[in-house]
């Protein structure tokens, strides 16, 4: 019985074991079988010898079993099979884990490889949608801008008809509706429409009159559009809706944005000097590395905003909104921020060389290491402590800050605590 029993032990050892080494196995491991095997053995044979030091300890037989000179007539019988039932239990239980991990070894790559010829299956049906999807939104864009030919050819004034300023609106809003598409070996990680931003291109190209125009920006949807590394310096988009466009890296110089919805757009890199945004609607726009030197930004919503290394010089963001935006690392010498709300934003590293934050909300805003020589600092608003964190800061400026300016309670504001900077 207790024979029996230690068998029956050693199988349900040898199938937990087996089971665990192939389950509970490293990335590397997995994809690497010689490794594999090789650790299973050194598991194996670590078990065999902490088993045999267990019947060496517990069965003082054993040192006659492994004694030449012993006379075999001596050996305790009961005792060496025992002995030998041990030791058969750990050769078992080195052939199941050898065996088992072996095999869900294999049985992982037979897997691995379904999902790679499935994931390769789909890859190209896939861009055999987006092929026939593309030739079909191109044969509608060419008919939209067929029509727009034919209006223009009939009126030398650029005007466009109702009706043709129709269909352009209904490309815009539901026919070009944004979506994900093969770049290279993986889609878009973005919805996005590349006929939108076409469409948008071709009708610039083209003499429409500002009327037809205004129509048909104040009326139809850019939302999506993919106009990354285009050439749109000087153009007219006021009002126009750009949010979760790609503009990344185009030429923006000189355009008008004034009073656009660029939500959530991506500006990263855009050459955007003397742009004007005056009022526009930028929450959680990515303008990372940009360039708006002498660009209005006045009245803009920033909140959420991502400016991290723009170039931002002599820009004129008076009264614009920049709760917790990131600036840090930007160059906004000379700029003005003149009222601005910059609650919680992030400026470590900042340039304000001579920046104008006359009257600006710099309430949790971080300034860590930031450059705020010549600053205009009269009337700004921010916390009890902030001298104290100009020390702690490392800024560029500190004592000529605190010699010239006080911070005073602001007795006008009676929900918290809050104080203006004034000058000596």
């Amino acid at each position: 019985m207790k024979a029996t029993r230690n068998i029956l032990i050693g199988l349900i050892l040898g199938a937990v074991i087996g089971w665990a080494l192939g389950f509970l196995r490293l990335p590397y491991i997995e994809k690497n079988l010689s490794y594999l095997v090789g650790f299973i053995s050194c598991f194996a044979f670590i078990s065999l010898l902490l088993i045999l030091v267990f019947v060496w300890k517990k069965n003082s037989q054993l040192l006659k079993l492994m004694d030449k000179n012993s006379v075999i007539e001596n050996i305790n019988k009961p005792a060496r099979t025992l002995t030998l039932i041990w030791i058969a239990i750990a050769v078992f239980i080195l052939a199941g884990g050898l065996v088992s991990s072996f095999l869900i070894h294999s049985q992982t790559e037979f897997f691995e490889k379904q999902i790679q010829n499935q994931n390769k299956i789909i890859k190209e049906q896939s861009e055999l949608i987006e092929s026939s999807r593309r030739s079909s939104m191109l044969i509608l864009l060419n008919d939209v801008l067929e029509k727009v030919d034919a209006d223009l050819k009939n009126n030398p004034t650029g005007t466009l008809s109702d009706k043709t300023i129709a269909s352009i609106i209904v490309a815009f809003n539901y026919t070009f509706i944004p979506y994900r598409y093969w770049e290279g070996d993986s889609s878009s990680k973005k919805k996005l429409s590349p006929e939108k931003g076409q469409l948008l291109l071709e009708l610039f190209k083209r003499n429409i009159d500002s009327t037809s125009f205004n129509k048909i920006k104040l009326n139809a949807h850019f939302s999506g559009a993919d106009l990354r590394k285009e050439d749109l310096h000087g153009v007219n988009l006021y009002g126009a809706d750009l949010k979760d466009a790609d503009l990344s890296n185009a030429d923006l110089t000189g355009a008008i944005f004034i009073g656009a919805d660029l939500r959530n757009a991506n500006l990263f890199g855009v050459h955007a000097n003397k742009a004007n945004f005056f009022s526009a609607d930028m929450r959680r726009a990515v303008l990372i590395w940009s360039e708006l030197n002498g660009a209005r930004l006045d009245s803009a919503n920033l909140n959420g905003a991502d400016l991290s290394n723009a170039q931002l010089r002599k820009v004129d963001m008076h009264g614009a909104r920049l709760r917790a935006a990131k600036l840090n690392g930007a160059l906004l010498n000379e700029a003005n921020l003149e009222g601005a709300e910059l609650v919680d934003a992030n400026l470590t590293r900042t340039n304000l060389t001579k920046v104008n934050l006359k009257g600006a909300y710099i309430f949790g805003a971080k300034f860590k290491e930031a450059i705020m020589t010549e600053a205009e600092l009269s009337y700004a608003i921010a916390q009890k402590d902030w001298f104290k964190n100009l020390n702690e800061w490392h800024i560029t400026g500190t004592t000529e800050i605190q010699e010239n300016y006080k911070l005073v309670l602001d007795t006008a504001f009676k929900d918290f605590a809050r104080y203006l900077l004034e000058k000596n």
